[in-house]
């Protein structure tokens, strides 16, 4: 009975020979900087064979998520302290594909959407002279 427990499973599971990064597909940010207004950090993120760039940004109540953005738990790694392995605690739906949705990327800022108004919003009526 002993030898029963030191066997290896028949599911290949614990196979010393297969590669463990092919057991779970890694995703791993590498933060590189602060983005331009300071609130969040820039970072290149690894994950399904791609590399993608990225911004992290802190979560706030009451506050929705902008654009394709998920919601992620970020651990530390030993190498470095600029790696971290990704949980991903909310992505919307299509958020795994990246940004192959094909036409222009999408770059409107807060500051864009603050001055729609002024640049496009509604012109002033003209009166009509009456002959």
């Amino acid at each position: 009975m002993a030898d029963e427990k030191h066997r290896p499973s028949s599911t290949g599971d614990t196979d010393p020979t297969k590669p463990q990064s092919l057991a779970k597909p890694h995703d791993i940010v590498l933060v590189h900087g602060r983005t331009q207004d300071g609130e969040g950090l820039r970072a290149l993120r690894s994950r399904s064979e791609r590399l993608e760039l990225a911004e992290i940004r802190p979560a706030r109540d009451g506050q929705p998520l902008q654009g394709s953005a998920e919601l992620v738990q970020l651990r530390p790694r030993k190498e470095s302290p600029l790696l971290y392995d990704v949980d991903v605690q909310y992505a919307p739906d299509g958020a795994e594909e990246g940004a192959s949705r094909g036409g222009p990327a999408q770059v409107a800022t807060q500051t864009y959407r603050d001055n729609w108004d002024s640049v496009f919003g509604k012109k002033p009526r003209r009166k009509q002279m009456l002959n």
